[in-house]
């Protein structure tokens, strides 16, 4: 099968049973959505081998080089092939411009990021959005930050530098005293702890999860109660919604006590 009509170049991430079956139902699909260009297997291993036809050009590991030699747009994962972190450490890497990330889901299971569902001949593809990693949202995450830190250290940080001992508590002044270094970029008001960024994945890998954070949802569970496991999940489905609107309800709450 040659180029499809519309020029969609794709890759398929995973080399197993349903990544074949992905590969077998866009080929027979009436619309030639798509031209799959190779699979992509986890390892290196069976680098240059043929499954349907198909040459594995790649791993994980190499896919950004892959992208770009092949002039691909489309990205499609096998969740039965590649776990969830895994599959946002490859995003998190790659960040290829033009090039639309989705997934095939095990049981209709739930992704991180927004997402939107288009059948092919019962192949659910559902497109991957990681708000933390979008243009968009990074240009006005850093606005938002650059005005309030300009605004706190012109009429905040000078009294709280100065009153905090007495007059804030402890969690507060510290937030505030980080302001330059908001200003500077080496943080965000909001984020994941420090000690969770980059957050790595379970192959060792690392996904972007957004700057660290003065405060965060993390953060805001003051009782050291939370489970490795349980951060990991907070930072992440914080990375899959931040918004701007998030960012403040976070930052709302944490300086009116209310996240305690």
């Amino acid at each position: 099968k040659n180029e499809a009509l519309f020029g969609r170049r794709a890759l398929i991430v995973g080399i197993g049973g349903s990544a074949q079956e992905i590969l077998r139902r866009l080929n027979s699909h009436p619309r030639d959505l798509y031209h799959i260009v190779g699979f992509i297997d986890v390892n290196l291993q069976r680098l240059g081998e043929r499954i349907n036809g198909v040459e594995i050009l790649g791993s994980t590991e190499t896919i950004g080089k892959v992208i770009d030699e092949h002039r691909v747009t489309d990205v499609i994962f096998s969740a039965e092939d590649i776990s969830f972190e895994d599959i946002l450490s490859v995003i998190g890497r790659t960040k290829s411009p033009g090039v639309n990330y989705s997934i095939v889901p095990t049981n209709r299971e739930v992704i991180v990021g927004k997402w939107g569902v288009d059948t092919l001949d019962e192949v659910p593809l559902v497109e991957i959005e990681y708000n933390i990693n979008l243009p968009s949202h990074r240009f006005a995450k850093r606005a938002f930050d650059i005005a309030t830190s300009l605004v706190s250290l012109l009429f905040i940080y000078p009294l709280v530098f100065v009153f905090s001992r007495n007059k804030l508590s402890t969690s507060t002044a510290g937030a505030i005293l980080q302001t330059p270094r908001v200003l500077k970029g080496e943080m965000s008001w909001v984020g994941p702890p420090g000690d969770m960024v980059p957050l790595l994945a379970q192959d060792g890998r690392t996904i972007y999860v957004g700057k660290p954070g003065v405060v965060g949802p993390v953060q805001l569970y003051t009782h050291g109660k939370l489970s490795l496991d349980d951060k990991r999940k907070l930072v992440l489905s914080y990375a899959k919604n931040q918004s701007l609107s998030l960012d403040i309800e976070i930052l709302v709450r944490f300086f009116t006590g209310l996240g305690e």
